[in-house]
């Protein structure tokens, strides 16, 4: 095979059976999109990685419904079709969302469901949660600056003082921007091709198997479905095994915990995050932070918690 690489319109021409062998990369996780990356570039020797990784990436976004690209898709006269619904009640909801269907006639019914929620929660609680700060672009720029001369905790830090906002507010923000608190400062940016294996694989693949695949944290995974508005396979919160394995604790004071009531146990025998949330916000004298690896300082942040100051430069230096 000689695959096509002249220019066309100033961007290479790449055959059918290329793309193919792009696209099958796309349905197998990272590890398949590095594979196919590599057969590629074998096949069209003059390309480079970048080029043949940017074709991946628009195969991988023809794939995406427009729906999940809320930035693009959601205009002002449809929020404003919603909000007139809210204003009539449940049956003017309802037809408003029947209005938003019949414009649209491949969205889902549940993802109009919940952008209608999200409006009406803004009119009720105005200055809540859905846009509980006032963020400025002068406060990405300080705060990315921030980051990239003295890394991520000096920098939630320093935008907290000049803003004055609570210090998750501005982990959130940070995480939004794709800030990260490993040593990198910067944590991997979800790809097209990574948001398309999500897609195709979420109902029919558990949350620990897409993370594995796309090699990222099962909470990144959960936090992505959640922006995207979609539903796992897999049950939320932690089993009893992956909390004492990441908090390196024996089971018998694990049961100690659950008998103190510091953490509840659900019917399915899993930890919610609210509960351990709970726990490791009111009882952080029990985490034995000489033990863990940088991973688990992350995830720990996560929830709000960081090492005491004297330990804080020492945890997470092992790995």
């Amino acid at each position: 095979m000689t695959p096509e690489n002249v220019r066309a319109g100033g961007e290479f021409a790449f055959n059918p059976e290329i793309d193919r062998i792009l696209l099958g990369g796309i349905h197998l996780g990272r590890d398949g999109q590095l594979k196919a990356l590599k057969q590629v570039q074998h096949l069209m020797p003059s390309l480079g990685v970048e080029a043949i990784d940017a074709r991946m990436q628009r195969i991988a976004a023809d794939g995406i419904p427009t729906w999940l690209k809320a930035d693009e898709f959601w205009t002002a006269e449809m929020d404003d079709v919603l909000l007139n619904g809210i204003h009539q009640g449940r049956v003017g909801e309802r037809s408003a969302i029947a209005k938003i269907l019949r414009l649209c006639p491949g969205l889902r019914t549940a993802v109009v469901w919940r952008r209608l929620h999200r409006l009406r929660q803004r009119r009720v609680h105005p200055n809540h949660r859905a846009s509980p700060f006032a963020w400025k672009e002068a406060f990405d720029t300080a705060l990315l600056h921030a980051a990239k001369v003295g890394g991520f905790e000096p920098a939630v830090a320093e935008v907290q003082r000049l803003t004055g906002f609570p210090r998750e507010a501005v982990m959130r923000r940070a995480r939004k921007l794709g800030l990260h608190t490993s040593h990198s400062s910067v944590s991997t940016p979800w790809t097209d091709a990574d948001v398309r294996f999500l897609l195709e694989s979420v109902q029919h693949l558990s949350v620990k198997v897409i993370a594995r695949e796309l090699h990222r944290s099962e909470k990144a995974v959960w936090r992505k479905v959640g922006d995207l508005g979609l539903s796992a396979k897999c049950e939320e919160g932690y089993t009893v095994t992956e909390v004492i394995q990441r908090l390196h604790v024996w089971h018998r004071r694990m049961k100690g915990w659950v008998t103190n009531g510091w953490i509840k146990i659900g019917r399915n025998r899993r930890i919610t995050e609210r509960s351990l949330r709970s726990f490791l916000r009111e009882h952080p004298e029990e985490l034995k932070w000489d033990l863990f690896d940088s991973e688990t300082v992350e995830w720990l942040l996560e929830f709000g918690v960081t090492a005491p100051a004297g330990k804080a430069r020492a945890v997470g230096q092992g790995d």
